[in-house]
């Protein structure tokens, strides 16, 4: 299978995500100050970064992929997806093991796209 396909296939969940968070910034993020207690203006900031490394890390992803260029880019986008999927899977989702599950076999994916990076 083309590493294209595969790559579009691992993101998709990012990009969708990212989309589903850039509609709903506000409440997303007293959510992420529920679990964690951090200002709201904090949790706002980090939501927004969690937004842009979604969308624009995953077109990284893929442009590196389908060009050859942006290298170190991509790597460097593909680590922050890891980072935020094992934060994701602590904060939110350790009491629902299908949600860990999913999460584990995200971070292979990852973990894949890496190495052919």
């Amino acid at each position: 299978m083309n590493i294209l396909l595969q790559s579009l296939m691992v993101l998709l969940l990012f990009v969708f995500s990212g989309g589903e968070k850039l509609f709903n910034v506000t409440s997303n993020a007293k959510v992420l100050q529920s679990k964690i207690g951090a200002p709201l203006v904090l949790c706002t900031l980090a939501i927004l970064g969690v937004i842009i490394l979604e969308l624009v890390g995953s077109g990284l992803v893929v442009y590196s992929l389908s060009t050859g260029s942006k290298k170190k880019l991509a790597k460097l986008s593909i680590i922050g997806l890891y980072v935020f999927t094992v934060l994701a899977t602590l904060l939110f989702h350790m009491s629902e093991p299908s949600q860990i599950l999913k999460n584990l076999s995200v971070i292979g994916g990852l973990t894949l796209l890496y190495d052919r990076l």
